[in-house]
């Protein structure tokens, strides 16, 4: 996995630092591992009740999975390098149910004292050119709500990962910008995602900041729109090494 530190603007021009990560083969073959042993036991419908494929199930799983692994990196990589006492667990690493439960949390950090859930969510920008327009456009997203899930279980912090690239079953419409295509870059083990910040569930919280944006999938989101309101990776990185 390389990671390399970008400085993009929002439409003040005030900076916003973003992570462009560039995943090798081998974080590629483990996410495609991951996926493959939960597929069976995810459930085929999507937030908003709609049937889902087993392949699109499983790209989804694997563009998570890469998520989950390219924030965990960065966070260790970071408590190195500070010498900070601070433990990251990613659920997939520790469960014990054979893959047959939802996680928990996506990772968890941890101090001597006191420990904090982390969401990693991931989705795709296809509509967008450059990627640096995806913090002037997109969204944090926090927890989800629809008809059949009163709310997700709230956690701590909420990064946000996307991949400038167009899912293989969406069909390109004329205006959009010719982007690769997921599952193309998945074969060749060249898969690009950026690390565009997050935020607190406290941020989350602040009506002022915040709102509740529909998504594609259907599901009512608590979100920052758009994503350069939120806290950038320096942002949400240094929220969550402080712990008590």
């Amino acid at each position: 996995m390389i990671l390399l530190q970008q400085v993009w603007r929002c439409s003040d021009r005030h900076s916003h630092n973003v992570i462009q990560v560039d995943f090798e083969d081998t974080d590629i073959k483990r996410a495609v591992w991951i996926a493959d042993q939960k597929l069976q036991f995810v459930d085929v419908h999507s937030p908003a009740g709609v049937v889902r494929s087993p392949a699109i199930i499983r790209n989804r799983l694997i563009s998570g999975k890469l998520a989950d692994h390219a924030v965990k990196y960065l966070i260790n990589s970071t408590i190195a390098s500070r010498g900070l006492s601070l433990v990251l667990q990613e659920y997939d690493e520790v469960r014990v149910d054979s893959w047959r439960n939802r996680d928990s949390f996506d990772l968890q950090i941890s101090s001597p004292t006191s420990h904090r859930d982390i969401e990693v969510r991931s989705s795709f920008s296809y509509m967008l050119a450059p990627a640096a327009k995806i913090i002037q456009k997109l969204s944090i997203y926090g927890w989800y709500v629809t008809r059949n899930k009163p709310r997700e279980p709230l956690r701590d912090f909420y990064w946000q990962v996307i991949y400038h690239m167009r899912p293989g079953n969406i069909s390109k419409q004329a205006t959009w910008p010719d982007v690769p295509v997921f599952e193309d870059q998945l074969d060749a083990g060249l898969v690009r995602g950026y690390i565009v910040g997050g935020a607190t569930r406290e941020l989350l919280n602040n009506k002022s900041l915040a709102g509740i944006r529909r998504d594609q999938d259907g599901a009512f989101y608590q979100s920052i729109s758009p994503i350069c309101l939120g806290m950038d990776v320096s942002g949400i990185l240094n929220a969550t090494l402080t712990l008590p």
